[in-house]
C-alpha cells in the first residue's frame, strides 16, 4: 500500500455497516490462514488494506485491477519480477487477496507461476466484477484459465485434467479432435493449496 493511500485510509472512519464488513473480512482472513496448508506461503495482509477493500466495495462492477490499485495494491508487470522468488511471493499474495474478494482459482496446475501471474494481471483481473468485501452473503467468482472454451482450452483440459471430468463431457470434448488426446501429468502442484 502506498504511503498516501495509508494516510488517506487512516483519516477516513468507517460507517457502522463497513465496520461490520471489516470484522467479517478479518474473520475470512483468519479462516483462510487457519485452513492453509503448511506448505504454502502466507503473505502479510495489513489491516489498512482490509479497511480500504471494505471502503472501496460497491454494488457496481469494476475491474479488479483498478479496485486493488485504489487500495494501493500494486500489480507488477510480470517482467518486473525478475526472480522466481519475487514472482512466487507476489503471486501468492495476489491469490490470497483475490480469495478475500471471493475470486477463486481452479485448474492452474498446467501453468508455471509466471504464466499464471501473467494470466491474472493481463486477462482475468481486467474483467468487470462486483466487489462488496465482507458482505454477509457475497457472490463468489471462479477463475479458470481454461474457461474460455476454445479448442486449445479443451485440448489442455483433456491433457491435464481429463481424469477429473465427467465421462460424458470428456467424450464430448474428445470428439472435437481427430486423434485421441494423450493424458499427461500436471507439471505443477498448486491447485490443492489454493484458498
Amino acid at each position: 500500500m502506498t504511503d498516501r493511500a495509508l494516510n488517506d485510509e487512516q483519516t477516513v472512519r468507517l460507517n457502522d455497516e463497513q465496520t461490520v464488513r471489516l470484522e467479517s473480512l478479518r474473520g475470512d482472513l483468519a479462516a483462510l490462514r487457519s485452513n492453509a496448508d503448511a506448505g504454502i506461503p502466507i503473505p502479510e495482509i495489513s489491516d489498512e488494506l482490509l479497511r480500504c477493500l471494505v471502503r472501496q466495495g460497491s454494488p457496481h462492477a469494476t475491474l479488479p485491477s483498478r479496485f486493488l490499485a485504489r487500495c494501493g495494491f500494486e500489480l507488477h508487470a510480470t517482467d518486473e519480477l525478475s526472480t522466481d522468488e519475487q514472482l512466487s511471493s507476489e503471486l501468492w499474495k495476489l491469490i490470497w487477496i483475490m480469495a478475500l474478494l471471493r475470486l477463486f482459482l481452479e485448474q492452474t496446475d498446467h501453468l508455471s507461476d509466471r504464466d499464471l501471474y501473467r494470466f491474472l494481471t493481463e486477462d482475468a483481473l481486467l474483467q468487470p466484477t462486483v466487489f462488496v468485501p465482507g458482505e454477509h452473503n457475497p457472490p463468489f467468482y471462479t477463475i479458470d484459465p481454461l474457461g474460455a472454451g476454445s479448442s486449445d482450452d479443451h485440448r489442455l483440459l483433456l491433457t491435464y485434467y481429463g481424469d477429473t471430468l465427467d465421462p460424458e463431457l470428456k467424450s464430448d470434448l474428445q470428439a472435437e479432435f481427430p486423434e485421441p488426446i494423450t493424458p499427461k501429468p500436471r507439471p505443477f502442484d498448486r491447485d490443492r493449496f489454493l484458498p
